[in-house]
């Protein structure tokens, strides 16, 4: 997570570009008849208490879930930690590379009335320039968030013993999916791209273990 914001910012995009790019996966959506982001949006954007919730996870919860898995895994399932660890790697470089190849405004700062700005109307002003401070706002494609959802989230369905621990790691996800759309942060090809380089990155982490699978056990149940 950390090479994320960190290069984001320093290959800012020019706005032109990034709003460019985010017309383009517009038009791709509605060519495929996915584009339902405004009609979720506005379920959400009409209930300012709901709205309020979702987005302080975004905000908040992002950063430590996924730090948790990761430090779960290291203490209580070390066999599967080298593979954990090149995956989680392997993902944030493929991420920044989207970053700086497709710079993708969200949503939210789109210049139309399907979208509102979620982190203005909800933290303020100030909160919104904040946040441009730490990643750049045209770090959209493939979407953070859901990456790291995907290997928190995959690594404790996997790895856990207790099948309501499994069912929450499958289950976190889709609230994020659910909740960065929401929000009007990401469209749904964000969190498909997401998806693809989660996969890359664990393919890529795989072929390079010394050891692959001979000493190495991704299932919690034994």
């Amino acid at each position: 997570m950390a090479l994320c914001p960190a290069v984001a910012l320093l290959g800012r995009a020019d706005a032109a570009t990034a709003f460019a790019n985010a017309d383009q996966v517009i038009a791709a959506e509605r060519r495929l008849g996915v584009f339902a982001e405004p009609a979720f949006h506005q379920l959400v954007a009409g209930n300012e208490t709901l709205l309020a919730i979702m987005s302080a996870v975004y905000l908040s919860a992002h950063g430590p879930v996924t730090i948790g898995a990761l430090i779960w895994v290291a203490l209580r399932r070390p066999q599967a930690w080298p593979l954990l660890r090149r995956s989680f790697l392997a993902t944030q470089v493929l991420i920044v590379c989207g970053y700086l190849l497709f710079p993708c405004a969200p949503p939210r700062l789109l210049p139309s009335s399907a979208f509102s700005d979620t982190t203005a109307d909800v933290w303020g002003e100030g909160m919104a320039a904040a946040s441009e401070l730490l990643q750049s706002p045209y770090a959209a494609v493939p979407s953070g968030h859901v990456a790291f959802a995907l290997i928190a989230g995959g690594s404790i369905a996997l790895l856990a013993r207790q099948p309501l621990v499994r069912i929450l790691g499958v289950l976190w996800p889709v609230v994020t999916v659910l909740i960065v759309v929401a929000t009007a942060n990401h469209f749904f090809f964000d969190a498909f791209a997401a998806a693809l380089v989660t996969a890359l990155g664990f393919a890529l982490a795989y072929v390079s273990m010394p050891c692959r699978f001979g000493h190495l056990e991704m299932s919690g149940a034994r």
